[in-house]
């Protein structure tokens, strides 16, 4: 049976293969598979590769792929042009992890030939077009964020965050860790439903809600349930435009600046040209590159002034 392995960078390189004879230690290679998205999406992103410079105004759209690690064990590859088996080479890397694989046209670009080296040798690959951008992405709703079932919470009262309904700024609110009449753990947001019902199973609330025991001395009662915040990527088209990772109920978006915390990011310009989304002030940490700022921040532009570039923090 065949497979398609697909190995995603700048473009999408699939290599098909009838098997798998090199076995890998760490699940290094990425399978993809065709999906349905039921987010429509259309935006427009700049995007920076360090290999081959950047690429802004391109416009993106729905999901095309999701990718899983995988490791495989090549049991016969050869070369069709010229029948010679191949010999799997030792090329491996880390675990990339999951991958959400989106569709993209960018303005053409023109990139050389490039001589690569994967497990099936060295080769030169040509004619180069940007096609998909695959982003990090977790199954479910994310680590350290709420999916309103038994198991999302570990302990009465821990923080539960992102949720709807929406907080008093309008952005995402936090929820915290309550226990149920069944004696299990949800995420709750805001007050218990008033006049408390006296409920004596979930069942008996309505869907987004719970029964939690003992509101007051021997009376039960609904409690709202933490609703999923809608998570889109990050799009960034001019300077200035509101931006963020989390979706409020008025569409407004939103970074988090900590926990149970969040403010409105704002598109701004770096030293490099690129466009990223800031939450917060800046550093008073001057800089000249992005890369003088450490992880979760960028150099920005005039930040402090013109001609003071600052180090500035991502959204988060």
């Amino acid at each position: 049976m065949k497979q398609a392995l697909c190995t995603v960078g700048f473009a999408a390189l699939c290599l098909t293969l009838t098997a798998s004879t090199v076995a890998q230690p760490t699940p290094d290679h990425l399978k993809c598979y065709k999906v349905k998205d039921t987010l429509n999406l259309a935006g427009t992103v700049d995007l920076d590769t360090p290999q081959f410079g950047t690429d802004p105004g391109c416009t993106i759209s729905k999901a095309k792929l999701f990718c899983v690690p995988a490791t495989k064990t090549v049991k016969q590859a050869a070369n069709k042009a010229t029948k010679m088996a191949i010999t799997p080479q030792d090329v491996s890397g880390p675990n990339p992890g999951d991958r959400i694989c989106y569709k993209i046209k960018c303005p053409t670009a023109t990139i050389p030939d490039q001589q690569v080296t994967d497990q099936f040798g060295t080769r030169t690959l040509g004619k180069f077009k940007a096609s998909m951008i695959c982003t990090p992405a977790v199954k479910g709703t994310g680590p350290g964020e709420p999916t309103c079932v038994i198991g999302s919470c570990f302990a009465q009262g821990d923080l539960c965050e992102p949720c709807l309904p929406s907080g008093p700024r309008g952005g995402p609110s936090a929820g915290s860790c309550a226990k149920t009449v069944e004696g299990d753990l949800r995420c709750q947001v805001a007050g218990c439903v008033q006049p408390f019902s006296n409920c004596t199973s979930s069942a008996q609330c309505p869907g987004d809600q719970f029964c939690s025991p003992n509101v007051l001395p021997g009376v039960n009662a609904c409690c709202p349930l933490c609703l999923p915040v809608l998570e889109p990527p990050i799009i960034c088209s001019s300077q200035g435009d509101q931006c963020g990772k989390l979706v409020s109920e008025d569409g407004r978006r939103w970074c988090r600046s900590g926990p149970g915390f969040y403010d409105e990011g704002v598109c701004e310009a770096t030293t490099e040209g690129a466009l990223r989304c800031q939450a917060l002030g800046c550093l008073s940490t001057t800089c000249t590159s992005s890369g003088e700022c450490g992880s979760g921040f960028f150099c920005g532009r005039d930040a402090g002034g013109s001609g003071v570039n600052l180090c500035c923090p991502m959204c988060q």
